[in-house]
């Protein structure tokens, strides 16, 4: 795990990877300091929740979701020419 340069960024660097997310930091040594408050300002903005919701929603099969299906079909009436 990479260490933060401060208690904030260290929660921030910890919180990403419990969640799956270290590989945000994998350059993380090889940033300058700007680079760096960059990087943490983007994660910090990650809602972790969406992306899980996100990751459940793409491994549920289609037909277990019932969110989406096969749109009734509507013929349209034919019009003489």
């Amino acid at each position: 795990m990479k260490k933060g340069r401060n208690a904030e960024e260290q929660h921030i660097i910890v919180s990403a990877f419990s969640n799956g997310q270290g590989h945000l930091f994998l350059f993380w040594d090889d940033l300058c300091d700007e680079e760096k408050d960059t990087l943490i300002s983007e994660v910090r903005n990650i809602d972790y929740a969406v992306i899980e919701e996100a990751k459940r929603l793409f491994r549920t099969p289609l037909q277990e979701r019932h969110e989406i299906g096969i749109p009734e079909v509507i013929t349209i009436p034919e019009t003489p020419a």
